[in-house]
């Protein structure tokens, strides 16, 4: 794919601005993370009750509220495209 060539084009600049960010490991292994974690993130069923907060909204039910940012950032995008993302990504990871 173009992105796994993106990827390896560019992954020793990459891995010298995760080392300067003093993260430590490869920065390899932290977008495998990444990947796995967007992938394991499961659509939300039935209607999904939000309230306009003062800039954004909010889930009504306190449980999916406290859920993690990237939970939510996926539920946001809807059940196709965030399927279509982690299609995507369970593609793309074995060629990095």
């Amino acid at each position: 794919s173009r992105a796994a060539d993106y990827f390896h084009a560019w992954e020793p600049l990459l891995q010298r601005a995760h080392d300067e960010l003093g993260i430590g490991g490869q920065f390899r292994d932290r977008l495998q993370l990444a990947i796995t974690r967007v992938n394991a993130v499961q659509p939300l069923q039935g209607d999904v009750e939000l309230k306009q907060s003062i800039i954004s909204y909010q889930y009504l039910d306190p449980i999916l509220e406290q859920s993690s940012a990237l939970e939510k950032l996926l539920w946001r995008l809807g059940p196709n495209n965030s399927a279509r993302l982690q299609a995507y990504l369970n593609q793309l990871a074995p060629l990095l």
